[in-house]
């Protein structure tokens, strides 16, 4: 099966005033200041407490990217889901978006992960009690995006953030059919499987 990075050719939103960080907590093993999160290391959604998300403009069409978050009408993501998609959660009660009426809007937690080559970071260790892990800044003469195995869902993010939101062939297909008068708005780059 092929994988895509999975981009929008626009930012529709960014934090609202509400808008929070959950605290970090230091931890009493290693120091570092850790999330609790669901997976192997936490995602943009993780890190957030409350969700709230100023709209620049109705986006034209019902899935968009926000706060480095990804968001859906709840229809489409319950026709994901339907579909058997996996790799995300409907987040929404911590969702509130200002100016426009987006009741019916949720975000889309990410809680599928794949191992990525190293771009900008590396793990240097990783904690046993609190699952973070020390990183090291690094330059990589290759800013291509890799995939070091396949991953198991159809959403999934690295831990290497460059890397963004990953989708199964079968999610490209579902956009492209859904909204094909606005498939100029998305980007889909094929992400190589290094052997």
């Amino acid at each position: 099966m092929k994988y895509y990075n999975f981009l929008l050719n626009q930012e529709s939103g960014e934090e609202g005033d509400k808008f929070k960080y959950k605290e970090r907590k230091e931890c009493t093993i290693c120091g570092l200041k850790y999330l609790d999160f669901i997976k192997d290391f936490p995602t943009p959604e993780d890190s957030i407490e409350i969700l709230n998300i100023r709209l620049y403009k109705k986006p034209a069409i019902p899935i968009f990217f926000a706060t480095g978050c990804l968001f859906s009408s709840e229809e489409i993501a319950d026709e994901m889901i339907e579909n058997g998609f996996t790799g995300f959660i409907k987040l929404s009660s911590i969702l509130t978006i200002d100016e426009i009426d987006f009741a019916n809007f949720v975000c889309l937690q990410i809680t599928g992960r794949c191992k990525t080559n190293d771009i900008w970071d590396r793990v240097i260790s990783t904690c046993s009690k609190c699952n973070e892990s020390e990183i090291q800044s690094i330059y990589s003469q290759t800013r291509e995006t890799k995939l070091l195995s396949l991953p198991d869902s159809d959403f999934n993010r690295a831990r290497e953030r460059m890397a963004g939101i990953i989708i199964s062939y079968r999610i490209k297909e579902y956009l492209i059919n859904k909204f094909q008068d606005n498939t100029s708005l998305f980007k889909f780059n094929e992400i190589k499987i290094e052997a």
